[in-house]
């Protein structure tokens, strides 16, 4: 069975791509929203001395299923959570604060 695959449309990649790059998520209605958040603390030893570090993860099933079906390409970004530093235009990328409030969301 031969199935035929259809090519994708360059111009209208580039014309999303040109849309999705021109975005403004400044007001957008998840930004303000509060999300669980999972802390735990990190005890470590660096030059002699005893450190704490805070990590935190997403405890929230329900805001980051809103989050995904929202953006389906997204990044979900905890405080002090690191990404890769590639650009994808058609990706979203959401911070959240230390009090669990999105304060951001971009493109990249």
């Amino acid at each position: 069975m031969n199935e035929k695959k259809s090519k994708p449309n360059k111009d209208l990649i580039e014309k999303i791509k040109e849309m999705n790059m021109q975005k403004n998520y400044d007001n957008h209605p998840l930004i303000g929203q509060k999300v669980n958040l999972k802390t735990e603390e990190h005890k470590i030893k660096f030059l002699d001395k005893d450190l704490t570090m805070t990590s935190y993860t997403l405890d929230d099933p329900h805001m980051q299923k809103l989050i995904q079906d929202t953006f389906p390409d997204v990044r979900i970004f905890p405080p002090g959570t690191m990404g890769t530093a590639d650009y994808k235009p058609f990706r979203v990328n959401v911070n959240i604060n230390e009090q669990g409030i999105i304060t951001s969301i971009s493109n990249g």
